[in-house]
């Protein structure tokens, strides 16, 4: 009989709980589970921190439940219940953690919570009248509001209408219905304002970029002064003309109120206006490249990248890109070096790849082509980073290959041939990504072509050209124009 394979650990939700863990968190989580208030026992503590230095892979070969069985109770038999057990509240331990940690790091959910608790106990109406105004008042002095804020006042005052108050007068009731009513106009406008931009930018996104004047009608209905909403409102009425003056007239109305936004439509304006960026680069200028560097630095100094504490890959590796195109390498690092936990934990090792090659590329470093060799050798994921590593690599060679190195000859051909093969026969990707990249392999087989053809003329080229500009979806087309540029 052949022995059974050990059980991986890593199909267990105690590990994934871990894995969801920053290395900060993991510090963090550490000193709470040996605290008093974490419930927790002295053998959880050991199992963690027998784990602890495997995190995030978890994938040591010793890592098997008999092992971490025995370190735990080196006098006994293996005991599958007790195993599970403790790898039970382990898992649970984590998530009292992060519910812990989301509850601190959440102000207002934590004074609602504070708020309900207090009540739940509380029978006498002068203390809850007392607590009630210190949170109203609180509240009150926020320049900044969130919609959380905005419903937790409404919510507040609806409360205080209720409260039964001796020799009280309806005036002071009526200024709780006006709050109330003022507090809901305010939510309800901020609210519809977002989804308004929202649906309009998803139409733009899937080529629907009609304009039919009700975005703009709905939003100029909102009678409010909140601050996001001059922004939202100028860009229904502005965002359909692709140039660079009405980019930088949306920047200017970003920048002029955005210290009084919250984060969410911070977060929300600067994917706007990459967007935006985005398509006058599409339309041909280059030039609006400069702006998005400048706009991706300010977005990383205000924290307001990530998406509920994540990164696309498109956004992670299109902001390594700008800063790389303009020479701001320390940047590029800066971000690579902060940004790569927020991805998607699969993703990380071929993002790291990918970026340090992007990076070294672009400084022109003299190990580039050992590293792209090296690359090639050992790249076998299949991420989403995985294309983006072989197509940064044949870009390298090609340049190699250009600069007709020794022994790059058969080494480029090998590569771009093998590179047209994995396409072919692949299935996991896109059918419109794997397009476009089919469609970069074609024209730089084509471009390399002329390398040992010394009679090409120049019409040649620019038919390539005109090609190129013509595909409807084509990856790396800034790259094969440039290449162009080079070789006329």
């Amino acid at each position: 009989m052949k022995n059974r394979k050990p059980r991986n650990i890593l199909k267990h939700r105690a590990i994934e709980n871990l894995q969801l863990l920053s290395k900060i968190e993991l510090k963090t989580f550490s000193k709470w589970l040996n605290s008093n208030w974490s419930n927790s026992i002295g053998n959880l503590a050991t199992l963690f921190n027998i784990l602890k230095p495997h995190h995030p892979q978890f994938t040591h070969p010793k890592l098997t439940k008999k092992h971490l069985y025995k370190r735990l109770y080196p006098e006994k038999d293996y005991q599958d219940k007790d195993y599970l057990n403790l790898m039970s509240k382990l898992s649970l331990a984590v998530e009292d953690f992060l519910i812990h940690s989301h509850i601190e790091n959440n102000k207002s959910l934590k004074e609602k919570i504070r708020l309900s608790v207090i009540n739940e106990r509380r029978s006498s109406d002068s203390r809850k009248e007392k607590m009630l105004n210190h949170h109203l008042k609180t509240l009150n002095k926020k320049t900044v509001k969130h919609t959380s804020d905005y419903l937790q006042l409404l919510n507040l005052h609806g409360l205080h209408f209720k409260l039964s108050r001796p020799g009280e007068s309806l005036a002071t009731k009526k200024d709780d219905l006006i709050a109330i009513d003022k507090n809901l106009d305010h939510f309800y406008a901020l609210s519809k304002a977002r989804n308004l931009v929202e649906n309009y930018e998803l139409k733009r996104l899937l080529g629907e970029d009609t304009m039919d004047g009700s975005h703009e009608n709905q939003i100029f209905q909102l009678d409010t002064k909140v601050p996001a909403i001059r922004f939202y409102r100028s860009y229904l009425k502005e965002g359909s003309k692709i140039d660079m003056d009405n980019f930088a007239f949306l920047q200017s109305v970003f920048l002029t109120c955005v210290d009084e936004m919250d984060e969410v439509d911070q977060h929300n304006i600067y994917l706007i206006l990459i967007n935006q960026s985005a398509r006058i680069k599409s339309a041909g200028d280059i030039n609006i490249l400069k702006e998005t560097h400048l706009l991706n630095k300010f977005a990383f100094k205000r924290g307001i990248i990530l998406d509920n504490d994540r990164i696309t890959a498109k956004s992670f590796s299109n902001l390594i890109t700008t800063a790389c195109f303009m020479q701001d390498f320390a940047f590029a690092q800066l971000f690579l070096n902060h940004y790569l936990v927020n991805l998607p934990f699969k993703t990380q090792q071929d993002a790291l790849q990918w970026g340090s090659l992007m990076i070294a590329y672009k400084k022109g470093s003299g190990d580039v082509v050992k590293l792209a060799n090296k690359l090639n050798d050992h790249n076998r994921a299949y991420t989403t980073f995985s294309l983006r590593i072989r197509v940064l690599i044949t870009q390298v060679l090609f340049d190699a290959y250009h600069r007709d190195e020794n022994n790059m000859d058969d080494k480029f051909t090998f590569y771009i041939e093998a590179f047209e093969k994995k396409l072919d026969r692949e299935g996991q990707y896109p059918a419109k990504q794997l397009e476009g990249l089919k469609a970069f392999n074609k024209y730089t087989k084509r471009l390399a072509s002329f390398f040992r053809n010394k009679r090409f003329q120049a019409t040649e080229l620019e038919s390539i050209r005109f090609q190129i500009n013509q595909e409807p979806i084509i990856h790396g087309k800034s790259w094969l124009i440039e290449k162009i540029e080079q070789m006329e």
